[in-house]
């Protein structure tokens, strides 16, 4: 890899090797490739032609922009593996249609810092030239880290492979000009492929300065979506999305398998979601029927429609939207708040919300498909007449052809004259106090209540052990109740209350072993009195060890806490053998 700079001595080509300087040697290179740094700083006496078709690293100073020089793309198609571009530089494109693909070999530490592209500032696309709408960019990422989209005036963009909407690195930011227009990414269209992802982290920056903003302008686009996701997750979680309204796009809706996703899955992870107005007043964007919008955020903005309900509002099914904060509605819409912070869209028919991720309640008309773990407070079956499961012996059911009798697999495990092996422990002997936190503490002293004697005897100082006979399929619900000791209850501080349940293979110490299920719940200013409760299923081994652990952690502070024993089962165990 060469580090050359441009001079273009003799002309504005950019594969004269005279126009160029090698900077190890002091003099003109042998070639200029795709392995070669490109620097155009001062002395240069032309604009420079980008000829090549595959190139490697350009970087523009602000010398080069202060003399009014330009970058000029004369191939239709052109691979680069990173630029950086000063705050003022004029681009020129020569072809009607330019497509410039970055290689996705780009570098992860400085000064490039995952960064495929940098714009430090404005960015002037020239007039002599044609329009940043038939440029497109196509952004790859071959590393193992995320790649973050520059803020800056873009053309048409298409991301492929990893990418995230946290804030970038501080050089990346600190290098940017104070006077630069767009302090977000400005696309015209945005694609993303179905082969890209997300790596997105929690928000817990300050919005007003820090927040990745997206806006999709659709400028040059007469149909079609201007926001488009083939990918089956689209995960806008940590950042503020605006779609500028255009007749024809369709908003960003979890199971609008049609226009977003693959042709079964499609998943919009949203928190602030903006209809903006760049093409004038009068155009909407488009909630699909029967489908929701889910958000943290919502605002139309002046002279833009969001519209939802299909195209015969008599006849089409409703449209909703599911939003955690008062919406802003500058422009206009046609929805009606039917309960606190869910709306519908006026008229039509009625249609479950069909999906949706921050109520209370969920309705998925299909498969629900969990790589987790899933934590109910209880579990309501429907009575079918043969196993649904794609795996026979991993599905619970209830049999509709033998007296709604609890199935596992082929072979029943409840109703009838059937009886459960099961042991109860109703409390704990004491409360016990919990010196550090962030630590597992093994819960040792259960209060037997009823049950198998067998089940009982095999638990001991809360590690139970499994023996020959007991060996099986268990279905286990333990529950924690937390109680004040030293750590304060502070507003403001976040409470991270927790219940383990570990499995050891083999035996020994539970917590050294597997943690097999957990639940967790974050509070905000208290832990006092809140219960844990988890249900699951446990296929335990001779000799093997289970017990249960609970534990605080805390955004803040220090001391002591309770696991309590107030009784009527608020901390208990009980196990019921089910195979």
């Amino acid at each position: 890899m060469a580090d050359l700079k441009w001079i273009g001595g003799t002309s504005s080509d950019s594969t004269n090797v005279n126009n160029w300087i090698d900077l190890s040697t002091g003099s003109a290179p042998s070639s200029v490739g795709a392995g070669d740094v490109l620097n155009f700083g001062d002395a240069s006496i032309r604009d420079c032609e980008l000829n090549q078709t595959s190139l490697g690293i350009i970087i523009t100073d602000f010398p080069f922009v202060a003399d009014g020089r330009k970058l000029v793309f004369t191939q239709g198609t052109l691979q680069v593996v990173h630029v950086n571009l000063a705050h003022g530089q004029i681009i020129k494109f020569t072809q009607s249609s330019t497509t410039v693909t970055f290689a996705g070999t780009h570098g992860t530490a400085a000064p490039y810092h995952d960064h495929p592209l940098i714009l430090n500032g404005n960015v002037t696309y020239d007039t002599g030239g044609n329009a940043k709408t038939t440029v497109t960019f196509i952004m790859k990422n071959g590393n193992s880290s995320a790649a973050h989209l520059t803020d800056g005036e873009l053309p048409n963009v298409t991301l492929d492979g990893k990418f995230t909407w946290d804030a970038p690195h501080e050089d990346v930011t600190a290098a940017r000009d104070p006077d630069a227009t767009f302090s977000e990414s400005n696309c015209c269209k945005l694609t993303i492929t179905s082969s890209a992802t997300f790596d997105n982290s929690p928000i817990t920056y300050s919005f007003t300065s820090t927040q990745k903003h997206v806006r999709v302008t659709g400028q040059g686009s007469s149909s079609g979506q201007h926001f488009a996701c083939a990918a089956a997750i689209c995960d806008f979680s940590n950042a503020k999305l605006t779609i500028d309204a255009k007749n024809s796009q369709q908003m960003p809706c979890t199971n609008d398998v049609t226009n977003f996703g693959t042709s079964t899955d499609f998943i919009a992870l949203l928190e602030d979601v903006v209809v903006g107005n760049d093409a004038g007043n009068g155009n909407k964007n488009i909630i699909p029927e029967g489908l929701t919008l889910e958000c943290a955020s919502l605002e139309i903005q002046s002279g833009s429609y969001l519209y939802g309900g299909g195209t015969n509002l008599q006849t089409s099914a409703k449209s909703h939207i599911h939003v955690i904060e008062k919406p802003t509605i500058r422009g206009t819409w046609n929805f009606e708040e039917t309960t606190d912070g869910i709306y519908s869209s006026i008229g039509g028919v009625s249609s479950a919300s069909i999906h949706t991720l921050k109520s209370d309640t969920v309705h998925i008309l299909g498969k629900l498909t969990v790589d987790g773990l899933i934590d109910p407070t209880g579990l309501e079956l429907t009575p079918v007449g043969s196993n649904p499961g794609g795996t026979t012996a991993n599905t619970l059911w209830l049999n509709s052809g033998d007296s709604n009798k609890l199935y596992h697999g082929s072979s029943e495990v409840s109703g009838g004259s059937s009886s459960l092996d099961f042991c109860h422990w109703d409390d704990i002997d004491a409360e016990i106090t919990v010196s550090n936190v962030g630590s597992n503490e093994l819960i040792d002293n259960w209060t037997y209540s009823s049950g198998s004697t067998a089940i009982r005897d095999a638990m001991s100082s809360g590690v139970w052990t499994c023996t020959s006979a007991l060996a099986g399929t268990y279905l286990v619900i333990s529950k924690i109740q937390f109680g004040s000791g030293t750590l304060s209850e502070t507003g403001g501080v976040n409470y991270k209350l927790q219940n383990l349940n570990y499995h050891n293979a083999g035996g020994g110490t539970p917590s050294s072993g597997t943690l097999h299920n957990f639940a967790r719940h974050m509070n905000s200013d208290f832990y006092s009195g809140y219960c844990i409760e988890t249900q699951f299923m446990l296929t335990i081994a001779n000799t093997d060890t289970f017990g249960v652990y609970g534990k605080i952690a805390t955004s803040s502070g220090t001391g002591n806490y309770k696991i309590k024993n107030p009784g009527n089962g608020s901390t208990s165990l009980t196990m019921i053998k089910i195979a």
